[in-house]
């Protein structure tokens, strides 16, 4: 159970980070001329936003072409000095095994003495419904089906989800040294059956040692495949993917993202599919503190997709620099007062 400002629930279908909408054409890429640009104070910070966890998203931060980007999504964030910062990483191998990029960005985001919560994954549901490349990651070279009687089953998959979460102890290790709250989520937008879900959680717990402090918690997509299911044992939270400020956010004590549904700046014009306008992605953050949940703000251009929803294999993508304008606006965002 997750506990932020000190229940869990399920959303009627949740979508994907690599398995949804389309990217948008970034807001300018430098500042006007009498706005400063965007500088990271590398000093402790002397006062801290309160609130509920919020961050940006580093889901593709592994990989090593996005190396100069994650670090800055990481300064944006220790810019805030929002006390609780959050994000989320998938570590199963789609985005490569950068960990000591990976790392660099936990440093920088608790440089300053901010608390993160980082959330990670260790397999990839929206591939396994749609691969992009099936020999990457864990959870593409099988079908939902064949996947959900084999993490029961089969000790190779079993070893190979439970080597994945060893690759990242290290790292989880080093995170909690700097004081970071540590969340595992065994798959990214799962299609699990129960017994599915059961086995993924029981091969966490007996892979993770016991003096490792984390809560586990599930990821579930009821409705993107045909016999998923989003129960829960209890004591575990559900994550939850926002769609719009409309849809109602289910989950407490948890995390919610719009993971898979852009948003555009204030003076960004319109994308050419569904997005999140900056308005509204205000009021998801509002609707989130009022539900003591962490938020996790994603981009769909910052994780290299390209319009019309051109998603390439990670080795050939484009991660969107935030510009200066960008920057500032985010650490903005990440002051507000949810």
């Amino acid at each position: 159970m997750l506990l932020f400002l000190g229940g869990c629930g399920a959303d009627a279908k949740n979508y994907a980070a690599d398995n949804g909408q389309v990217a948008e054409t970034p807001i300018s890429s430098e500042p006007p001329p009498d706005e400063p640009a965007f500088a990271l104070d590398t000093a402790p910070c002397l006062s801290f936003v309160e609130g509920i966890p919020i961050g940006l998203s580093c889901l593709h931060c592994g990989h090593p072409n996005a190396r100069e980007q994650a670090r800055k999504l990481a300064e944006i964030m220790a810019q805030s000095c929002r006390r609780n910062l959050a994000t989320i990483m998938l570590v199963d191998g789609t985005f490569s095994d950068d960990r000591h990029n990976l790392e660099e960005f936990i440093r920088i985001t608790t440089a300053r003495g901010s608390t993160l919560h980082l959330f990670l994954y260790f397999a990839n549901g929206p591939w396994q419904r749609d691969p992009i490349n099936p020999n990457k990651g864990i959870g593409p070279q099988y079908t939902p089906e064949e996947f959900r009687e084999r993490i029961t089953s089969d000790p190779a998959l079993q070893g190979l989800f439970q080597d994945r979460l060893r690759w990242a102890l290290p790292m989880i290790s080093n995170a909690v040294s700097l004081d970071a709250k540590i969340y595992i989520i065994p798959m990214l937008e799962d299609n699990l059956n129960a017994a599915g879900a059961r086995a993924m959680e029981e091969l966490t717990l007996a892979a993770v040692p016991a003096a490792v402090p984390f809560s586990l918690g599930r990821d579930p997509c009821p409705n993107c495949y045909p016999g998923n299911d989003n129960s829960v044992t209890p004591g575990l939270f559900l994550q939850q993917h926002m769609r719009s400020a409309f849809q109602g956010i289910q989950v407490s004590s948890s995390i919610v993202t719009n993971d898979g549904v852009t948003f555009t700046f204030p003076a960004e014009p319109p994308t050419q599919a569904e997005s999140i306008p900056y308005e509204e992605l205000l009021l998801l953050l509002q609707q989130a503190a009022a539900t003591n949940n962490a938020f996790v703000i994603w981009r769909a251009d910052y994780q290299g997709w390209e319009p019309w929803n051109v998603r390439p294999e990670p080795d050939f993508r484009r991660y969107h620099m935030p510009s200066d304008a960008e920057a500032l606006a985010l650490v903005a965002l990440l002051q507000g007062t949810y």
